[in-house]
């Protein structure tokens, strides 16, 4: 069996690599996904933006909820709108 002859180069370089490959990785899903929703009628890409929001609003309210267990539900709301706006 004949070996792959591994070009040398530092170490820097390599890691490099890997977070372009890791970019590009990200990056096609990110075309992929955009392709997707451009074949989709808009009824359906506004019901997948309103639903991708509520899931982040209840991730949002989950965390300061766990950060702030006696939180009011004044205050709550509060911080819930100032970190959704961000």
């Amino acid at each position: 069996m004949r070996q792959k002859k591994i070009p040398s180069c530092k170490p820097q370089e390599i890691l490099l690599d890997i977070e372009e490959r890791k970019f590009m990785r990200g990056n096609r899903a990110e075309q992929k996904y955009i392709s997707i929703l451009k074949k989709m009628d808009g009824n359906k890409r506004v019901k997948i933006g309103a639903e991708l929001y509520e899931m982040a609003r209840k991730i949002v309210l989950s965390s300061i909820k766990n950060k702030y267990p006696g939180i009011s539900e004044e205050q709550l709301n509060k911080m819930l709108k100032e970190r959704m706006q961000q």
